[in-house]
């Protein structure tokens, strides 16, 4: 005979519709201090567990199956200490069990590997695990794991013995989860739709499936798609090849414009040996030093050599910038030929600019991009839900230091001793040990489409859960100056919020923005981002407020504008100047207090 455990609020006792003589169960209860509590009281008092053994209950001469009420259920979900303890508890006290109905689930799961490790083991016993995912569309466990059944409800399914099958790694089964009419506490019957039940009609299936000789998880989905009304083929997730290039080493970089600069500011905390620096004999800085260009004795100190004399054997990565229409005008053919002479070498490139879209294609050359083919499959919208800090650096225009005020928190959080996960938005972020690329600024090699790039950061985003902090920071301005021409329209930075959905945002201003447009980002971020943004950095460079702003001179901002520009925001949030030992420090705390 079968055996199936229910986990979920219990049964009611005296309810008309359910056959008292044949319940069998227990309660368990959780505490941190003295573990699980076991008694002999599985009385309902929410009616949710009701519901889902009446669903099961026309199979009781075929199946034992036994009602493990937990305490601490509430609207199907469930803290993953008490599951995760549940499922434990079940593992040691029964011998063998056929199937585990979990018409339940937790969105937030920072034990995710325990998890998945009891789960595991009983797939690997035979036992078949059925989980309902969320009702609100996250991604939820322990439904998503590839060694339990995961369900949903579809429309699709009119009848209680309607089944979709998906062939997804994640989503497994649809049933009928729509409103329906349930057992339940009080009153005694409800009409109710939700994945909580599906997943009782599907583990109803299971078990007829099983009652036949039918065993193993494997086996019986096969069974599941030939008795189906529909299934569904999701698209498999086979991410593009990509060049494997050098994570250390010597490091080669040309030409030396303001994205390289990045790269010898932070020369310290760059896993590379910065060995030779290249430019265009017309750049007018060939013979000058890096430090001289930057204006900034504190920097290393590099000769920047011409290009054409290139030493082959000094480097093993080439970090090739962005090369523009001027410089391919000044020698054309150019990039090309240096290309060529590169693999020639085998010489391994980074290059900032995407090379497919010139029609160009090298064995040895990366180019950070993203593809369709990167992103996990649409799996009905769902998407993780993040357990770790995640703050954000926005700003309200291009170059004004987010990406300088990104590598300094980088810099400070982990010379304290924390974790830190990160998504870049400039081309060469993973030259500095950053986890994931988003190339989405100047000349932009991300091909998705709005859907595709949340789906995609929002995946980035939980695969970097294991740290103690996650920083993100984004491009250019976030809302648009105007609404004149839709080239100014900020699509990509809405997107970027929506997918990485930060708590918490740092915005970098200029000393020139109007205060109205700077409490309007606020506004936007706040409201569409759920977040708080928590400071306001300041670049330090300012223009005049004349006719001269139009020749894009720029100076250090005066002391008494910045002071200004502190007590304009003092009732918002604190204001910081970027380049400020002192305020980059108070920021830093800031953070960790908030966070805290």
């Amino acid at each position: 005979m079968l055996t199936c455990i229910i986990v979920d609020s219990g049964v009611s006792y005296n309810h008309p519709l359910v056959d008292f003589h044949s319940l069998m169960g227990l309660s368990l209860e959780f505490s941190h201090d003295k573990g699980i509590l076991c008694s002999n009281d599985f009385d309902d008092r929410y009616g949710h567990g009701t519901a889902i053994y009446n669903i099961l209950q026309d199979l009781k001469n075929e199946v034992n199956i036994i009602n493990i009420r937990l305490s601490s259920i509430e609207d199907e979900i469930i803290d993953e200490d008490v599951l995760i303890s549940a499922l434990e508890y079940i593992e040691k006290e029964y011998s063998y069990v056929d199937v585990i109905n979990l018409s339940l689930g937790t969105t937030i799961c920072e034990r995710r590997q325990d998890l998945y490790n009891i789960c595991k083991r009983f797939d690997d016993n035979g036992t078949i695990i059925l989980s309902a995912f969320d009702n609100e569309g996250a991604i939820s466990f322990p439904a998503a794991f590839d060694c339990v059944i995961g369900v949903i409800g579809l429309d699709e399914c009119k009848k209680i013995d309607d089944y979709v099958y998906i062939n997804d790694s994640y989503i497994n089964i649809a049933a009928k989860g729509g409103i329906q009419r349930l057992a339940w506490k009080d009153p005694s019957t409800i009409f109710m739709g939700g994945n909580s039940f599906a997943c009782a009609h599907a583990t109803r299936q299971v078990l007829k499936i099983m009652i036949t000789g039918v065993t193993g998880r494997k086996e019986v989905l096969k069974k599941f798609k030939s008795l189906a009304v529909n299934s569904y083929e999701l698209r498999s997730e086979k991410p593009a090849q990509k060049v494997i290039f050098p994570r250390n080493g010597r490091l080669a970089i040309f030409p030396f414009n303001k994205e390289m600069h990045s790269l010898i500011r932070f020369a310290d905390v760059v896993p590379y040996d910065i060995s030779k620096v290249y430019d265009l004999k017309y750049s007018g800085k060939v013979l000058s030093k890096t430090n001289i260009v930057m204006q900034d004795d504190s920097l290393i100190s590099l000769k920047i050599e011409n290009i054409n004399d290139i030493d082959y054997d000094s480097f093993d990565l080439f970090a090739f910038g962005h090369f523009g229409e001027s410089e391919e005008l000044i020698s054309p053919g150019f990039r090309k030929k240096l290309l060529d002479n590169l693999e020639k070498h085998n010489k391994a490139v980074f290059s900032f600019d995407d090379i497919g879209k010139l029609s160009l294609s090298y064995h040895n050359v990366y180019c950070p991009a993203v593809h369709p083919s990167d992103v996990f499959p649409d799996r009905l919208g769902k998407l993780f839900r993040i357990h770790k800090p995640v703050l954000g650096v926005f700003g309200t225009s291009s170059s004004q230091g987010k990406f300088t005020l990104q590598l300094k928190l980088r810099t400070l959080f982990m010379a304290n001793n924390y974790s830190v996960g990160q998504i870049g938005t400039e081309p060469h972020s993973e030259l500095f040990g950053i986890d994931y690329v988003f190339p989405m600024g100047y000349n932009s090699s991300v091909y998705l489409d709005d859907y595709e790039t949340v789906r995609y950061l929002n995946s980035l985003i939980y695969s970097l859960c294991d740290n103690d902090i996650i920083i993100v920071g984004s491009q250019a301005n976030t809302i648009p100056y105007d609404y004149g021409n839709s080239n100014r329209f900020t699509f990509k930075q809405h997107s970027f919020l929506m997918g990485t959905t930060p708590d918490a945002v740092i915005l970098v201003i200029n000393p020139y923005d109007e205060s109205g447009y700077i409490n309007n980002t606020i506004n936007y971020l706040e409201s569409f981002g759920f977040c708080k943004v928590i400071a306001i950095v300041v670049y330090p460079l300012d223009i005049d407020d004349n006719w001269k702003r139009y020749t894009h001179k720029k100076y250090p901002i005066k002391t008494e504008k910045m002071a200004i520009i502190r007590k304009r925001f003092a009732d918002r949030c604190p204001t910081y100047l970027l380049g400020n030992l002192e305020d980059e420090k108070a920021l830093f705390d800031l953070v960790i207090d908030w966070f805290s």
